[in-house]
C-alpha cells in the first residue's frame, strides 16, 4: 500500500502491480525496432531469433566495448596514464551521443577487457597507468 498526499486526510490507495504498464513500456520502447525487423522480413519466431537479438543488442549497447576496440590500442606493452582512458572514453561518449557508465563500471569493464594487473604494474617513474591500454597522442604530447 502507498499512502497518498502529504499530510491530514491523506487516503490509502492501493499499489498498481508491477506488471501492469509492462506491456504498455515494452510497446512503447520495443515496438519501433520490433515492427522495422517485422517489415524487412525477418522471422521473429523461435529461440534462434531470441538469440540474434540478443546478440544483436549487445552488440549495440556494450558502448565501452565498441570505445576500446575502436579508440584504443589493446596490446600489452601498451600503457596509458591512469586518467586518460576515462578522459577519452567520455569524449567519446559525447561525440556518439550515448550515456556514460559509471566510472566504477568503466574501470571494471576495462579490468575484463585487457585482464587483471598488479598494482606494481601500474606504477612507472612515480605514475599511474593503465597497463595493456594505449590511446592516441594528444596535440602537444611529445
Amino acid at each position: 500500500m502507498v499512502l497518498g498526499g502529504l499530510g491530514g486526510g491523506a487516503g490509502v490507495r492501493p499499489r498498481p502491480p508491477r506488471y501492469a504498464r509492462s506491456g504498455q513500456l515494452t510497446a512503447t520502447e520495443e515496438g519501433p525496432g520490433i515492427l522495422n525487423r517485422l517489415a524487412g522480413g525477418e522471422d521473429l519466431t523461435g529461440p534462434g531469433c531470441a538469440r540474434v537479438a540478443t546478440t544483436a543488442r549487445a552488440e549495440t549497447e556494450d558502448r565501452t566495448g565498441r570505445f576500446l576496440a575502436g579508440t584504443c590500442r589493446l596490446e600489452p606493452g601498451a600503457r596509458a596514464e591512469q586518467a586518460r582512458p576515462p578522459q577519452g572514453y567520455e569524449g567519446w561518449c559525447r561525440r556518439e551521443g550515448v550515456s556514460l557508465l559509471s566510472p566504477r563500471s568503466f574501470s571494471a569493464r576495462v579490468r575484463e577487457t585487457v585482464g587483471p594487473t598488479s598494482p606494481k604494474g601500474m606504477i612507472l617513474s612515480g605514475r599511474e597507468y593503465c597497463p595493456g591500454i594505449g590511446l592516441p597522442a594528444r596535440e602537444g604530447d611529445a
